[in-house]
């Protein structure tokens, strides 16, 4: 039987440092990356740290296709690979990245979890930018839940602590999510401001995932402010750079955002055709909190065309989904979509 070559500790580190730069810009160039290296680094006992951090690279670029069971395997055998060597940094970093996964998923109570057991040990480690990275995302779950104190919060302490360290990069992150929980509460002022100022530094920087992200964000204040022209026009230029980027997850948000100002355009069937791209492929990689909001997409453009039956059965099907994840803001919406149908509908038949 043929053995794989050995790798030089220089041919490791350069290959682990291009998995790391691929996991979430390149997932299928990283997928590739991990599959040639995983054999080496599987007949390299001494190597355990470098086969650890192999799988979190590799668990994060099955993250970003939507491979969530994969992700979350491959981070699994990372922690428990971490946790034995006592390697307390990349533990934290991993439990973060598990903790992203289940948010994903909408399982958020696992989310917080894994996220709240990294900030402890960055905590413990005083890793000012781990704590930052990881209130980040603790926000932004507590958003999810629809918590809205406690996400603001976390978020002007991630917003603090980035800005302490000098991490650009993370003062964007935290101006951008400052941004969605201002237009959870409709503050629309508020959140414009906080997407143009996150847009501003990620451009600077070249960060083509956060401009993707800022775009979207400005797009959803213009389309709730009903300018429909810009809100079109910014959707458009973020579904441009997230296809390029082979994100499903972004991708179907991105869909799913198109087929709305369509609604609203009054070209219902042009948005039944965006909504339902975003809703395959968020069945396909298990997003069911995006699952609801397109099935209230796909029952909102029916209702608009006045096809009750086929209105009120997407609308019946994303509020099963919202209350078995337990999603109150999806929860709130089916139900008053449902309503909504039912009025129309016996006020139809009443003439």
């Amino acid at each position: 039987m043929n053995r794989e070559q050995p790798l030089s500790d220089e041919a490791l580190r350069a290959s682990l440092s291009s998995l790391k730069a691929m996991a979430r810009e390149q997932p299928s160039k990283a997928e590739a990356l991990f599959q040639n290296l995983l054999p080496k680094l599987t007949q390299s006992p001494q190597h355990l740290a470098e086969k650890g951090a192999a799988h979190l690279w590799a668990g994060q670029s099955a993250w970003a296709r939507g491979e969530h069971a994969l992700a979350l395997k491959r981070l699994e055998t990372a922690r428990q690979i971490f946790q034995s060597l006592e390697l307390q940094n990349d533990l934290a970093a991993t439990l973060h990245a598990i903790g992203l996964v289940y948010q994903s998923q909408s399982r958020y109570s696992e989310a917080l979890e894994a996220l709240n057991e990294a900030l402890r040990i960055r905590q413990a480690m005083g890793d000012q930018w781990g704590v930052a990275d990881s209130q980040n995302i603790i926000g932004l779950v507590y958003a999810w839940m629809g918590d809205f104190p406690k996400a603001f919060e976390r978020l002007r302490e991630s917003l603090a602590g980035f800005e302490v360290v000098g991490d650009l990069r993370g003062v964007a992150n935290a101006l951008g999510n400052l941004g969605i929980v201002s237009d959870y509460v409709a503050d629309y002022a508020s959140a414009l401001e906080f997407f143009q100022r996150s847009l501003t530094i990620r451009e600077k920087l070249g960060d083509q995932r956060g401009v993707a992200g800022s775009l979207n964000g400005i797009a959803v204040i213009y389309a709730k402010l009903r300018d429909y022209d810009d809100a079109l026009r910014y959707f458009e230029r973020c579904l441009a750079i997230r296809q390029a980027m082979d994100d499903k997850y972004a991708v179907a948000a991105a869909l799913n955002n198109i087929a709305g100002i369509y609604d609203c355009l009054g070209d219902s069937r042009k948005a039944i055709a965006y909504y339902e791209k975003s809703l395959a492929l968020r069945e396909e990689i298990g997003e069911w909190r995006g699952v609801a909001s397109s099935l209230v997409g796909l029952g909102k453009a029916h209702l608009n065309l006045s096809d009750f039956s086929q209105a009120i059965a997407y609308f019946q099907k994303s509020l099963s989904i919202a209350q078995e994840i337990g999603d109150k803001s999806s929860i709130a919406e089916a139900l008053f979509e449902l309503g909504m149908a039912h009025l129309e509908k016996n006020k139809r038949q009443r003439g």
